[in-house]
C-alpha cells in the first residue's frame, strides 16, 4: 500500500484533520498522523528533546516503516508527507533531508522566512486560500505570501489557491470562517497529487489539471 505521513497545525491535534485522513484513506493509502508534542494526546517535550518537529516527524516515519504493525506492507517506493500550517513547515523541512519521501502536500506554510528549506528534491504541492494571512484572514494577501515558497521548488510543483478560503481549510479552527468548498479542493487536489506522483496514475493527471471553479 502506498501510505501518507500527515502533520498537524499549531494549537490543533489529529482530529481535526480526520476528514483530510479519510479522504486518503478512501483513495486506498495507510495514514499515520500523530500530535506533535504537547498537543493533543502526546505530552510536552521530555529532557533532551530538541523540540525540533522535523525530528519529530523523521520519528513517526521510523516508526511507520520499521516498527508499526502494518510495516510489512508499506510500499516504501509510495510514501508521501502531507501538513497543515505548522505541518507544512514541518512538510518543508522534512522533504528537504528525508530520502525515504517521495511527494509532499504542504498546505499554508505562511511564507518563505517561515518554511525554510535548503533542498527540494521531491515533488511538492502547495495550497492556501485567497483569503488566508501570515497573522489573520488578509483577502487576496496570503498566494503572494506563499507563493516565494512555491517559485523557491525546483522539482516538479503546484500551486493551488481555493477561492474565498482562509486558514480554516483544512481544518475546524474556531470562530475563522472558511469557503463550504475549501476542504473539496483541498482533498481533491491533493489526493490526485499523490496518486500521480506516487502511482503514475494518469487519471490524476486529468484530475490536476482540471480547474475547480472555485479555484
Amino acid at each position: 500500500f502506498p501510505a501518507i505521513l500527515a502533520l498537524e497545525g499549531v494549537m490543533t491535534n489529529v482530529g481535526m484533520y480526520r476528514w483530510w485522513h479519510q479522504a486518503y484513506a478512501d483513495a486506498g493509502y495507510l495514514v499515520f498522523a500523530f500530535d506533535f508534542g504537547g498537543q493533543g494526546h502526546s505530552d510536552d517535550a521530555v529532557e533532551g528533546d530538541p523540540g525540533d518537529n522535523i525530528e519529530d516527524a523523521r520519528d513517526a516515519l521510523t516508526y511507520l516503516l520499521e516498527q508499526s504493525p502494518v510495516k510489512g506492507v508499506i510500499d516504501r517506493n509510495r510514501v508521501g508527507v502531507i501538513g497543515h500550517s505548522l505541518g507544512a513547515i514541518t512538510t518543508m523541512g522534512v522533504q528537504a533531508v528525508e530520502p525515504r519521501l517521495h511527494a509532499a502536500v504542504a498546505a499554508a506554510p505562511i511564507s518563505e522566512s517561515s518554511a525554510p528549506f535548503d533542498a527540494n528534491p521531491i515533488p511538492v504541492m502547495i495550497q492556501t486560500g485567497d483569503h488566508d494571512g501570515p497573522v489573520a484572514p488578509i483577502p487576496f494577501l496570503n498566494p503572494a505570501v506563499v507563493r516565494p515558497v512555491y517559485e523557491k521548488l525546483e522539482g516538479d510543483r503546484a500551486f493551488i489557491v481555493a477561492e474565498a478560503s482562509s486558514h480554516a481549510q483544512h481544518t475546524n479552527y474556531p470562530l475563522l470562517p472558511t469557503a463550504q468548498w475549501g476542504k473539496e479542493i483541498a482533498g481533491q487536489y491533493s489526493v490526485a497529487w499523490m496518486d500521480y506522483q506516487l502511482s503514475h496514475n494518469p487519471l490524476a493527471l486529468t484530475v490536476l489539471t482540471s480547474a475547480h471553479p472555485h479555484l
